[in-house]
């Protein structure tokens, strides 16, 4: 994949090679699903309302890739050819009153050359990646109850990891048609990883609970508690824990629209800075759906962040959150765009950040079998807290941008041809091993082959 991110807080562009709708559709029992509530832990998409499907779907991606930086490091390094095999297990299990959806995907990567002598930085080593994602969701007459969890480990940052592939590098086909009803978390109970850290292996998880409950004709109230953490395998970061209790009401103006105020509160450790973050947040947000075909949410809210260091010492902050996104789909293709701002972990570099991201889709079908894509996304991050004297605050911005072209060879198999950039300019360096500067920039090109096999009918 070019650009996907796991359990990280953004909106991520598919990966290359989508491929055009196949043709088969998985016949089994049908279920009613309802838009998730605006004050909870979900976002809105165009799918997931009207009928979903009971099916298991394995798919398989094969990608070599030419990288021109392939540890990430500001020095850069020769580049190397990346091999990357990805297999994937999706299952979506629908009931009257509940639905079960799991996601699993994971692979390896092999390398060839990329040494950088004169730097002394050593050619990137072979390694594996895991994404498992699951989420049961139960339905009763006046009440709601969803429990979700996000498991990944990667050897670097997902903010454009070329790498993780999965059922979404089916585009338009697969993961727009077979996980329409997947639940898609808001990124702000994600740990957030977008500011890059060159190839430093990770394991990041998020659980959520959340309960809705109908207390009238238009009327629900939300309580959602969330728990996640950030850990690295390799030195030099730091590790990260938080949890997160929200709650909200919600109105439906319309059938189509609804409105919501929520309150949410966060606790950030960082045991190695000795460092606790508290935030204190209020969203109103306005939500528009349209079924299969537009999803629209807008929401803003004052956020009051209280950054706790040594014995007596802290700091306040007021700042601005939002998450606003437009999503529509097309009969051949897809348009989303998004604009967040929420407080992070900090990457792992820094002990607790404000992140401002943006993010464009655009995918279509080119002519008949032909399918392409663009993306473009971009990353802000500045500490939460001043540092010294000065009460300078670094920044770190993170450009990228990609696209593709796939090739539909069959129903169910499709070859690609994809061009990725990423670019991190620093107001301080990022040192890592021997390798200190200001600038990261990485350019990726590759070709691949998908495959995914017949959708099995769960009865």
């Amino acid at each position: 994949m070019l650009g996907v991110a796991v359990c990280s807080a953004q909106e991520a562009p598919p990966p290359a090679g989508p491929a055009p709708v196949p043709s088969e559709e998985p016949a089994a029992g049908t279920a009613r699903t309802a838009a998730p509530p605006l004050s909870g832990g979900q976002v809105l998409t165009p799918g997931g309302e009207g009928e979903s499907q009971s099916y298991v779907l394995p798919s398989f991606q094969w990608t070599v890739f030419a990288n021109s930086n392939p540890q990430s490091t500001a020095a850069g390094a020769s580049s190397a050819l990346q091999n990357t095999f990805v297999g994937n297990l999706t299952l979506q299990r629908t009931k009257r009153n509940s639905q079960l959806n799991l996601d699993y995907a994971g692979g390896g990567l092999l390398y060839s050359g990329g040494e950088n002598q004169a730097a002394n930085i050593p050619g990137p080593s072979s390694g594996m990646f895991h994404h498992l994602g699951i989420t049961q969701s139960v339905r009763g007459r006046r009440w709601g109850l969803t429990l979700s969890d996000e498991l990944s480990y990667l050897p670097e940052s997902p903010y454009g990891f070329s790498g993780y592939g999965g059922l979404t590098s089916f585009g338009q086909g697969l993961g727009g048609g077979y996980l329409g009803s997947a639940p898609v978390l808001n990124p702000s109970v994600e740990p957030g990883q977008s500011v890059l850290t060159r190839r430093s292996r990770r394991v990041g998880n998020v659980f959520m609970g959340e309960v809705a409950y109908i207390a009238g004709p238009r009327s629900t109230i939300t309580a959602t508690g969330v728990y996640g953490n950030l850990h690295f395998l390799d030195p030099g970061f730091f590790d990260s824990a938080y949890w997160k209790f929200m709650t909200g009401y919600n109105y439906a103006v319309s059938r189509r629209d609804t409105l919501s105020i929520s309150y949410s509160h966060t606790e950030f450790n960082f045991d190695a800075a000795n460092r606790d973050i508290s935030n204190h947040d209020f969203m109103f947000t306005y939500g528009r759906k349209l079924t299969g075909r537009l999803s629209l949410q807008l929401s803003a809210g004052p956020l009051i962040s209280e950054i706790h260091r040594d014995p007596g010492e802290s700091e306040t902050r007021y700042l601005v959150n939002t998450y606003d996104a437009i999503k529509y789909r097309l009969e051949r293709g897809r348009v989303q765009a998004s604009f967040s701002r929420f407080a992070t972990s900090g990457s792992g570099v820094i002990t607790g950040a404000q992140t401002s991201m943006a993010s464009f889709l655009v995918g279509h079908e080119l002519a008949s079998k032909f399918f392409g894509s663009f993306h473009a996304s971009y990353a802000f991050n500045e500490p939460l807290q001043r540092e010294g004297l000065t009460g300078a605050r670094p920044e770190y911005k993170t450009w990228r941008a990609g696209t593709d072209i796939s090739r539909e060879l069959s129903p169910r198999m499709s070859i690609y041809v994809a061009y990725f950039l990423q670019r991190q300019e620093s107001t301080v360096p990022l040192c890592f091993d021997a390798s200190c500067g200001n600038i990261i920039l990485r350019h990726v090109v590759g070709a691949g082959f998908n495959w995914h096999g017949r959708p099995i009918r769960l009865d």
